[in-house]
């Protein structure tokens, strides 16, 4: 899948590891203008060392505890000096301690508060304001991966943006976005749903009713082939919605609050349609979603 990122300047924070890092790497390889990578750990992982030596310049480090205000006044004033802007704040510093509330220490829940609540203000107390002077800008928030390959982000904020964009930054041209309100056509079928897209691409007659068929079966919706969707529940509606956006394998899938509506039996149902489909389709679904049900 083909993304540019072209002219973009980006600011990731815990990029020595894991998300971080990736996303670090990809946004260099899309053709970013530059990224300034973040982080607290004294030293220089050897793999942003290969970035700086394969990007030069378009590759700035700063590093610096998020929960302090210096270091988002730095990693600002970095930007600002070397590339003129942000456009993207990737706010993905974390700091995790899985224990019961009352069992955590003041040191331990103070660490988890600064990094993961108090550094988000500083890093917007001073990317917000620029990326206002510039009429536009993209924050992004990320908080886990979890034991199924779900990458949850948690926030986007656009500032100064439209929907539309930061759906297509996120995902790609070729990717697939699944709407909060399901985005639902009330004149059409199940099975023209889930046909949509083939139909657009021009697919055989064959490949479509192999494909509808393929997906009825895995979504369960069978018997619903034939409904009008202006009949369905909430958790119907909802796997149509996945049927349609699956329907040509895409190889990344934002979903926009997908649980939201949904009984507990549904919630279980789409946290097990991801769990299946991440590895065996190679495809990478995200959510956008302040619940932790998906967690």
């Amino acid at each position: 899948m083909e993304i540019s990122l072209s002219g973009k300047v980006a600011v990731v924070t815990g990029a020595s590891s894991g998300i971080g890092l990736g996303v670090t790497r990809r946004f260099l390889e899309c053709g970013a203008k530059g990224v300034i990578a973040v982080f607290r750990r004294s030293d220089i992982p050897s793999e942003l060392a290969e970035c700086k030596s394969r990007f030069g310049e378009k590759l700035q480090i700063v590093q610096g505890d998020v929960a302090e205000e210096q270091t988002a006044i730095d990693f600002t004033e970095t930007s600002t000096r070397c590339f003129g802007k942000v456009d993207i704040l990737v706010s993905n510093a974390a700091v995790s301690i899985v224990k019961a509330i009352h069992e955590h220490t003041p040191e331990e829940w103070d660490a988890v508060f600064n990094s993961n609540v108090k550094a988000v203000y500083w890093a917007s107390r001073h990317i917000i304001p620029l990326m206002i002077r510039q009429n536009g800008g993209l924050i992004l928030e990320t908080r886990f991966e979890n034991e199924d390959g779900v990458v949850s982000i948690v926030d986007f904020m656009p500032v100064g943006e439209d929907d539309t964009s930061i759906v297509r930054l996120v995902i790609g041209r070729e990717g697939r976005h699944v709407p909060q309100d399901r985005a639902l056509f009330s004149t059409m079928t199940v099975r023209e749903h889930l046909a949509f897209a083939l139909i657009i691409q021009k697919s055989s007659r064959e490949t479509i009713n192999r494909r509808v068929a393929e997906l009825a079966e895995m979504l369960s919706i069978v018997p619903l082939l034939n409904r009008s969707v202006r009949n369905l529940s909430g958790g119907e509606a909802q796997r149509v919605a996945l049927g349609r956006a699956l329907s040509h394998q895409p190889g990344v899938l934002l979903l926009d609050e997908p649980v939201n509506g949904l009984d507990p039996e549904g919630i279980r149902w789409i946290r097990g349609l991801l769990k299946f489909s991440a590895p065996t389709a190679h495809r990478c679904p995200c959510t956008s979603t302040r619940s932790t049900l998906l967690s």
